[in-house]
């Protein structure tokens, strides 16, 4: 059962919720990128051009995901930024997703803004809570499963070990070997069983010892 519900959080439900956060995270960054592009739109209709590139390099600052932000005009000719940045050697290595937005005001075509957006830090974040999620999950269940057994041996291996010895005493005609009470479940009833049983074979047995010494002693009277 534990090897099925971890081969459920890791292949099925971990993967799934990171796929859906990794989308929110998308569509939050298209809906800030919106956000820019009607703030670009007034400076761009107005050739402020000097104002966009202190905007667009404020924003890169601003957001240390975003990798690299370009605007160009309606021909194609990059805008912004006047010279390219380099990117991070380990680009491939990373969730990084383009999100490219035109940017127009009413039927004008005013150029189109793109954006390449890291996402690695926070599907890292993401997996790393899930894994510690997973991982209290299975304390949670070791220490679930270590009660029980203890439980076990206590409520039941126990009393059913010292009633097998007591078994095995009284057969040897053993009569003191203690039995504790254990409840009223079915081991506690099982050992006051034959704890009953044990009392009227040591009552039945004393009963014809006396018995015994009695006839002896008639035995011996009459000789």
């Amino acid at each position: 059962l534990i090897l099925l519900l971890f081969s459920y959080l890791y292949g099925y439900w971990m993967p799934r919720s990171i796929s859906a956060d990794e989308a929110g995270f998308e569509s939050s960054a298209q809906r800030h990128l919106e956000s820019v592009i009607e703030g670009l739109i007034p400076l761009l209709l107005g050739h402020q051009l000097d104002t966009v590139y202190e905007n667009l390099d404020s924003l890169k600052d601003r957001n240390k995901e975003w990798l690299s932000i370009n605007l160009s005009d309606p021909a194609g000719r990059v805008i912004y930024p006047l010279r390219p940045l380099p990117l991070p050697p380990d680009i491939r290595t990373r969730r990084v997703h383009t999100m490219e937005r035109p940017v127009n005001y009413l039927d004008k075509d005013l150029g189109t803004l793109s954006v390449q957006v890291d996402l690695t830090k926070r599907i890292d974040a993401m997996k790393k809570r899930h894994q510690e999620l997973a991982a209290t999950l299975l304390a949670v269940i070791i220490a679930f499963i270590v009660t029980i057994g203890l439980m076990l041996e206590w409520v039941v291996e126990r009393p059913v070990k010292r009633l097998a010895l007591a078994s095995q005493m009284l057969a040897a005609g053993v009569f003191d070997v203690p039995l504790r009470k254990v409840g009223n479940d079915e081991v506690g009833i099982l050992v006051d069983s034959f704890a009953a049983m044990r009392d009227a074979i040591q009552g039945y047995q004393a009963e014809l010892l006396l018995r015994q010494k009695s006839l002896i002693k008639l035995s011996t009277a009459v000789e």
